[in-house]
């Protein structure tokens, strides 16, 4: 898309947060483009210190989530199994961080855990938390940047970022409801 829309909710700050759960329906109509969030919380323009994105992969039979971390001082990727995600169709997602053990606790599709793989980029991966200062929540691109193209091509709807890392059954009952 030439013009593709995006909601940049300006500077929510969460440092302090020792844990925090993402969730949102979402319905990726591709996920063929490079790296595609529907929601990330990041510096504007370009620069990958301290990102938190959460975004679809992959294309024919690789299809997946993956939620990434970056910072400079390198990044951290949790895949969720190929052929996971279908273009087309509506999937509630969520991920559960406790940054005070520097854990993923679980990434969910349709209120079921997920297997994951992990990928680190270099320098050992960073260190989980939820965000720092001066930086923007955006749903449907990676940063408030218009020409940094990680613009998600589908819909997301019911987004939510809480400061508690809920639990398998809360996530399973707010997907069935």
């Amino acid at each position: 898309k030439t013009n593709p829309s995006y909601i940049d909710l300006d500077n929510i700050n969460t440092d302090t947060w020792s844990e925090f759960t993402i969730e949102a329906w979402i319905r990726p109509d591709s996920t063929d483009n490079t790296y595609p969030r529907f929601f990330s919380k990041a510096n504007t323009g370009a620069d990958a210190d301290n990102i938190i994105s959460f975004m679809t992969r992959g294309s024919g039979g690789n299809r997946h989530l993956r939620l990434v971390f970056n910072t400079t001082a390198g990044s951290t990727g949790y895949n969720t199994p190929t052929n996971s995600i279908t273009p087309g169709s509506w999937y509630h997602v969520a991920a559960s961080i406790n940054t005070a053990n520097n854990s993923l606790n679980k990434l969910f599709i349709n209120g079921v855990s997920q297997t994951l793989t992990t990928t680190i980029g270099p320098n050992d991966g960073p260190t989980l938390k939820a965000g720092i200062a001066n930086q923007y929540f955006v749903i449907g691109n990676a940063t408030t940047d218009p020409t940094y193209y990680r613009h998600f091509d589908g819909a997301v709807d019911e987004l939510r970022f809480s400061n508690v890392a809920r639990s398998a059954d809360w996530i399973a009952a707010s997907y069935t409801n």
